[in-house]
């Protein structure tokens, strides 16, 4: 699989560019779109890829242990800390930081995120000397950009610092024409030689898939042990429930009306040249040759 083929096509570019560079990153997108590996990709790039990549979900961390978490401590700091310990900024010195979920990280720290930033230094809890460090930043949440945008979750000076290059990543639902791609390239990943059946592909054509890349990945993982070891073909009674539930006039011997699967079809299309539109219903209708009221009960339908 070429690299390009994980991700969508303006995501890739933007971090083509990013990669280029030592400017902080902010990648926005819903749960499993691929955030963290977008981001081992632009560190795995020549600037920072000899160093360490260092994940952290933001929202996992203990708010009283944060800063500890972070920037380290010195023996004595607090009650329990019997040793001097590295924080997070200093393991990612000459690499990269990856913060996921930037947005749950207390505004008293992203001041002080800020200054190691800007000035390159940093101070353990419990000691006095300024440490140097050189690390790159990059930032995820699955907040919608306007919301991380209105001050509510981030300082406005923060933000202003972490988003050099904003990469936001679509849903797969609007992005269908990925689903070939990617569905082919967790088969190799897995070391299968098994194919779709055509009633199987049109089934993970026609699901709107939530859960986004990674419910994509773990459903064509199911569908490989369902199928069992050497099977050539992944039939529809070998694919999860949810998408059997979701497109409920398919039956697991793949049996569909063809108006029915037209439609299933029909909806996803519609979803996609709205997606390209950027929304304007308008214009949708006029290019698809439908009325207003046909895109309005696709979306309706699609969102189900």
């Amino acid at each position: 699989m070429r690299e390009r083929q994980y991700y969508y096509k303006a995501a890739y570019e933007k971090a083509l560019l990013a990669a280029r560079s030592n400017g902080a990153v902010l990648i926005v997108g819903e749960t499993g779109v691929g955030k963290e590996v977008l981001a081992r990709f632009i560190h795995e790039r020549p600037v920072r890829s000899e160093s360490a990549f260092v994940p952290v979900n933001c929202a996992s961390i203990s708010s009283t242990l944060f800063e500890s978490e972070l920037f380290g401590h010195t023996k004595g700091a607090y009650t329990g800390a019997t040793e001097s310990g590295k924080g997070l900024v200093e393991t990612a010195d000459h690499g990269t930081l990856f913060l996921d979920e930037v947005s749950e990280i207390p505004t008293n720290l992203q001041v002080k995120l800020l200054r190691a930033l800007e000035t390159k230094e940093f101070y353990r809890v419990g000691d006095p000397a300024a440490k140097k460090v050189d690390f790159r930043l990059i930032c995820a949440s699955n907040r919608p950009l306007a919301e991380l945008s209105d001050g509510q979750f981030l300082r406005k000076d923060f933000l202003y610092r972490i988003n050099t290059f904003i990469i936001e990543i679509p849903p797969l639902r609007e992005q269908k024409e990925m689903i070939p791609e990617l569905a082919a390239y967790f088969l190799r990943e897995n070391m299968s030689q098994a194919k779709f059946s055509k009633e199987a592909f049109e089934l993970l054509l026609c699901y709107h898939f939530p859960g986004n890349i990674r419910e994509l990945r773990n459903a064509v993982d199911y569908a490989i042990t369902a199928a069992g070891e050497g099977a050539s073909i992944i039939n529809v009674e070998h694919l999860p429930n949810t998408l059997l539930e979701h497109c409920g006039f398919v039956n697991r011997k793949g049996a569909a009306k063809l108006k029915d699967t037209w439609a299933c079809f029909a909806r996803a299309y519609i979803s996609y040249i709205l997606n390209e539109h950027d929304g304007d219903v308008d214009r949708t209708a006029e290019e698809l040759g439908v009325s207003r009221a046909t895109i309005y009960r696709a979306i309706k339908k699609e969102a189900k």
